[in-house]
């Protein structure tokens, strides 16, 4: 992610973005040049764009400009990416001179790979490189026959609903083969409705993870409605539904219901609709992972005043877990040592505060956490969504994978060990530094001489922002620099 722009200028040699920035996702436009969030200007030998993994400009339009070797533009659809395409201005390529002959993948031999959408009357298909479609596809209607479903193939979001519906002749066998793991959001809704032989949606959409609901089916994000064969939802990767609620109903074999915890994918669950399920006969014996050998496997949350294991299926848990309250059993007899073997690698947010007070022998957080991405603040320890309070042992917190806190201060207090304080720039994870409290550590006393990555070598290698007056590079450790990176211009 970029949070402001990305600008190129007259960077020579340079012949795609593809290999530099495989995986930018996102640029959010927090600060424009000039009304642009994307820039490129007399890039005198770039080639191709080759940003495959932008999914998302959320402001700003984008300007492409003077770039005499660029091609690979026609074959972009700006508005799978931007919310209008209106102020986009792109002239004087390479590409205008329709001397580029792009190529998506397949078309050489006949076969159609990538989405297609319809640009000024024209039906073409979406790709950034002979090698790479744009896999943002439009929302789909697939009905009748299993025909249309081969679309989704290399698709990573819809941009829109998805429906599949009304196909009354398929089989188990036909979906067994059948698989779209590059599919990992829906922006509208996802709804199916009488697709007979479907026994689960696991192989289908292993990756599903986001339905963002941002237009719903009379207020509903997910809709499984008279799907008379589906046994087991199985969207174990299913972690959020943003808005919108859920409606299951009238699904005869359909079980592995009430051993999922839908408030750990919505905000509320007030308005779901789950009725007339083989699951409300108590028919189903739903045994979750390990239970069957008398382990459990799963986390467990209690619904309706029953503490009961969470799963999709009987191989795969809700692996959204409750708050956690953890103490006694790991305080001051605890040693450095004991930590050494503990990792949680799996963990990547926690929806409301993280607090770490008197945890003896822990000297870093960065095993235990180290895909800690988010920090959402949706309930906050008195106004702190991240409290470390009086961790004698800590000497770094290292929470590198660390880019957003949603909501909430930083509350970081009396550890007298504690470095690598000074260079975390904090604006780049919270919206506003104002209310934290770093008070009473090591690092206040300067006696850390925290080196961030490279700089022992005379190299800088972490990008530098300004503090308090101060230019300085900006690393949680020096093995690690704080990548949540600042605007940069060389």
């Amino acid at each position: 992610m970029v949070t402001d722009y990305l600008l190129l200028f007259r960077v020579y040699g340079l012949e795609s973005l593809r290999d530099l920035f495989p995986n930018l996702t996102v640029i959010r436009g927090s600060r424009l040049f000039f009304n642009y969030a994307l820039v490129i200007f007399e890039m005198v030998h770039l080639k191709e764009l080759g940003l495959y993994s932008l999914m998302n400009i959320t402001r700003g339009a984008v300007r492409i400009e003077k770039n005499n070797e660029l091609c690979y533009l026609a074959t972009i659809d700006w508005s799978r990416i931007l919310d209008s395409v209106e102020d986009n201005y792109i002239v004087l390529n390479k590409d205008d001179n329709e001397e580029c002959g792009d190529i998506c993948p397949g078309t050489a031999k006949g076969k159609t790979n990538c989405p297609a959408t319809v640009i000024n009357g024209q039906f073409v298909e979406r790709c950034w490189t002979h090698s790479h479609c744009q896999n943002v596809c439009p929302g789909m209607d697939i009905r009748n026959n299993l025909t249309r479903l081969h679309e989704l193939e290399n698709c990573s979001v819809i941009e829109g609903h998805l429906q599949i519906l009304l196909m009354f002749k398929t089989r188990p066998e036909d979906f067994r083969d059948l698989s779209f793991p590059k599919l990992t959001m829906v922006t509208d809704y996802l709804l199916l409705f009488r697709v007979y032989g479907l026994e689960s949606l696991r192989d289908l959409f292993p990756n599903l993870t986001v339905i963002r609901g941002s237009r719903l089916f009379f207020n509903y994000a997910l809709v499984i409605f008279e799907m008379v064969h589906l046994k087991e939802l199985g969207l174990y990767s299913l972690m959020n539904i943003t808005r919108g609620a859920v409606r299951i109903e009238k699904n005869n074999e359909l079980c592995y219901l009430a051993t999922i915890d839908w408030s750990r994918i919505l905000d509320s669950v007030e308005d779901n609709y789950i009725v007339l399920n083989k699951d409300d006969n108590e028919e189903c014996g739903d045994i979750c992972p390990g239970t069957a050998k008398g382990k459990t496997n799963c986390p467990a949350t209690v619904i309706n005043g029953q503490f009961v294991e969470r799963c999709w299926t009987h191989s795969h848990c809700q692996n959204v877990c409750p708050g956690m309250d953890i103490r006694n059993n790991l305080t001051r007899r605890t040693r450095p040592e004991d930590f050494r073997d503990l990792s949680f690698p799996k963990l990547t947010m926690v929806t409301d505060y993280l607090l770490l007070f008197r945890v003896y022998g822990l000297e870093s957080l960065r095993d235990l956490f180290p895909n800690l991405t988010v920090i959402r603040g949706s309930r906050l320890f008195f106004n702190y969504a991240l409290v470390i309070f009086e961790m004698v042992h800590l000497k770094e917190l290292d929470l590198y994978s660390l880019m957003n806190i949603t909501r909430g201060a930083v509350r970081i207090e009396k550890n007298n060990e504690l470095c690598y304080l000074a260079t975390i720039d904090w604006s780049r994870i919270l919206d506003s530094v104002e209310d934290n409290y770093i008070v009473l550590n090591k690092d206040d006393n300067e006696e850390c001489g925290d080196i961030c990555p490279g700089t022992a070598k005379g190299k800088t290698n972490c990008p530098a922002t300004v503090i308090n007056g101060q230019f300085v590079e900006r690393c949680w450790t020096h093995s690690h620099c704080q990548n949540g990176s600042p605007s940069m211009i060389s």
